[in-house]
C-alpha cells in the first residue's frame, strides 16, 4: 500500500532553494547538505510520485525566511511542468521573501529573470561544475541571521518623584503658605487651598486655578473689607464723640437761660 503525504504532514524550512534542476542540482545539493550541517533546516524539491508537489513547494515558498536562488542562463524559463522556476520566481517576487542570488552566468536569456534579478544589490558569482566559492555557505547564514527578527525591548519605568513641600507666595493673600506638590497633584492640577485673609467661608480658591481676573477680584474684596473697616471704626468714633458735644451744648443752654432769667428779676 503506497503511503500518500497529506498537506498536513508537509514540512516548513527555513530556507528554501529554488533552481532548474538540469542546470544547477548538484550545486544545490552541495548547499543543502552545508546548511543543514549547521542545523538551518533548507528544502530542496525531491518528491515522488503522487505526491502533493505544488503544495509542497508553495507551503515552503510561504513559510521561508529566506530563498535561494541559482541563477543560471535559463532559470525562470516557461516548462511544461505544473511548478517550474518561473513560477517559482514569481512567488518568491510577489510574496516579496527575501533571497539570495547565487549567479551561475554572464547574462539571463528570459527578460523577466533578467528584470527581476538583476535589480538585486548583491550577489554570489558561481560557475557551473566548479568548486564551491569559499565563504559562500557563510554569505547565506551570515544573510538568513541578519533577517531574525530583534528581541522587543521592556520599556522603560520613569522614576518615582516623591511630594515635595515649597513655600510660595500668592499675591491674592497676605503671608505664606505650604503647598505640598506631587506628580498626581500636578496631572490633576490640585494643591492645597492656602487658608489667610481673603478666605470668608462662601468658596475656596485653589491657587492652581486662580487667574488674573480672579485675583483682581480677590484684591477687590480684601480692599472693600478694609474699607468697611474703616468705616466701622469713623462710625464708632463718632457715636462716642456726638453725644458729649449735645451734652456740653445743652449744659451751655442752661447756663445762659438761667443768666437771662436773673437778669430779668433783678
Amino acid at each position: 500500500q503506497n503511503f500518500v503525504m497529506s498537506k498536513r504532514d508537509i514540512k516548513r524550512h527555513r530556507v528554501f532553494l529554488s533552481l532548474r534542476f538540469g542546470e544547477a542540482m548538484r550545486e544545490a545539493e552541495y548547499v543543502k547538505k552545508q546548511l543543514e550541517k549547521r542545523g538551518i533546516s533548507t528544502f530542496l524539491c525531491a518528491v515522488d510520485a503522487g505526491d502533493y508537489i505544488d503544495d509542497e513547494i508553495a507551503i515552503n515558498i510561504r513559510h521561508c525566511e529566506l530563498a535561494v536562488i541559482f541563477g543560471t542562463q535559463t532559470y525562470g524559463a516557461e516548462t511544461q511542468a505544473s511548478f517550474n522556476s518561473r513560477k517559482e520566481m514569481k512567488a518568491i517576487m510577489e510574496k516579496k521573501k527575501p533571497f539570495f542570488l547565487i549567479k551561475m552566468c554572464e547574462e539571463f536569456e528570459e527578460a523577466l529573470t533578467d528584470f527581476h534579478l538583476n535589480t538585486a544589490l548583491s550577489y554570489q558569482p558561481w560557475k557551473p561544475n566548479t568548486k564551491a566559492p569559499k565563504g559562500l555557505v557563510d554569505a547565506i547564514v551570515k544573510k538568513l541571521n541578519s533577517l531574525q527578527p530583534k528581541p522587543e525591548l521592556e520599556p522603560l519605568r520613569e522614576p518615582e518623584i516623591e511630594p515635595v513641600v515649597e513655600e510660595t507666595k500668592s499675591s491674592a493673600f497676605d503671608g505664606t503658605h505650604s503647598t505640598c506638590v506631587s506628580e498626581e497633584a500636578n496631572r490633576e492640577n490640585l494643591s492645597i487651598a492656602p487658608m489667610g485673609f481673603g478666605d470668608i467661608g462662601e468658596e475656596t480658591i485653589w491657587m492652581d486655578e486662580v487667574d488674573s481676573e480672579t485675583r483682581t477680584l480677590v484684591q477687590y474684596r480684601k480692599r472693600w473689607w478694609i474699607i468697611f473697616g474703616i468705616f466701622a471704626l469713623i462710625g464708632v468714633l463718632c457715636g462716642a464723640i456726638i453725644p458729649n458735644k449735645r451734652t456740653t451744648t445743652t449744659n451751655v443752654y442752661n447756663v445762659s437761660l438761667n443768666r437771662t432769667l436773673t437778669d430779668h428779676t433783678n
